[in-house]
């Protein structure tokens, strides 16, 4: 999994690549946001592969992203976008509507996943990040 933070201005201030089994890869939810907070980044975008080229989110893809952008949010660190690649193809999750925008009152939150019917009613069943806390 490849992890990119950004500046205010949308600046790259550094990657990090978490590697992982062919199969799935452990992501350290915790290491992103410390990362975060000492590269000084205002937003975050992960990035991972479906070696089997089936760019379907799974439900640990849509579990981490929920629990990342979440995480990230209560540090004013808005999670961009994760992109699944497979196939010669990218997926982008903001883009299916997996992944919200602040809401503009700033209640709660403001980071959460809604439902997307293409994407969530057959979800990508096989490799997968598992998330830790």
């Amino acid at each position: 999994m490849g992890i990119a933070y950004l500046g205010s201005e949308r600046m790259l201030l550094g990657l990090r690549h978490v590697a992982g089994r062919h199969d799935s890869v452990t992501v350290p939810v915790a290491r992103i946001a410390r990362d975060a907070i000492l590269m000084e980044a205002s937003a975050v975008l992960i990035a991972h592969n479906h070696p089997d080229g089936d760019t379907r989110p799974s439900a640990a893809d849509l579990s981490l992203t929920r629990r990342l952008a979440q995480g990230l949010a209560a540090l004013d660190v808005m999670l961009l976008d994760h992109l699944i690649l497979g196939g010669g193809a990218v997926v982008s999750l903001r883009e299916h509507g997996l992944l919200e925008s602040p809401s503009p009152s700033g209640e709660g939150l403001g980071w959460g996943l809604s439902t997307n019917a293409a994407l969530a009613e057959a979800p990508h069943p096989g490799p997968s990040p598992e998330g830790e806390g």
